[in-house]
């Protein structure tokens, strides 16, 4: 068996030898809901989602990480980024009035279409809680501020004993998996 890479929530933004996970059958290599992954257990080597997971319910949240568990090899990592919702907040209270509008899209998404809605919010701890309530180990939960205007909130980590890869990223603004 090949690795499988699997990245979620594309917004049409394909990755290169990933596996490319989006609602929209028009972003995706396959298109389903990230709360119900079409991969036999044991089968995807490391999984990517940056700015997808808040556009589920808290429910959904949960479902997300069972399949993610799931599907991921023994070893197998994975990367989710999310509005950090605490610095979120704090960005709203402390914006100046002509910002707050702003900030009010990053709490509740863009609200473009359909699934530009943002359904739940996470911090380090809810964050860390989540996947670890489903059986995955936290490696880090970080807070970068220079990848989007809003701030996300990372978590890294892999399921089982020891993690077989490593995400890094690399010079030109891009995530990569590294075999370890």
């Amino acid at each position: 068996m090949g690795e499988w890479f699997l990245h979620i929530g594309t917004y049409g933004g394909k990755w290169k030898d990933w596996l490319n996970l989006d609602i929209i059958p028009a972003y995706a290599d396959v298109a389903a809901d990230m709360c119900h992954l079409p991969f036999a257990e044991g089968t995807i080597n490391a999984i990517f989602t940056n700015h997808t997971l808040e556009h589920v319910s808290h429910d959904g949240g949960i479902e997300f990480a069972k399949e993610a568990h799931r599907v991921l090899m023994d070893g197998g990592v994975m990367c989710v980024g999310v509005p950090d919702l605490l610095e979120v907040a704090w960005g709203l209270w402390t914006a100046p009035e002509s910002e707050q509008e702003l900030w009010m899209r990053r709490v509740y998404g863009g609200q473009a279409y359909e699934y530009d809605f943002h359904r739940f919010g996470y911090t380090p701890q809810s964050i860390r809680c989540l996947f670890e309530g489903e059986g995955l180990t936290t490696t880090g939960v970080s807070t970068l501020h220079s990848i989007r205007p809003t701030p996300t909130l990372s978590w890294w980590g892999f399921k089982g004993k020891d993690p077989k890869y490593e995400f890094r990223f690399t010079e030109d603004q891009n995530w990569a998996v590294m075999k370890l």
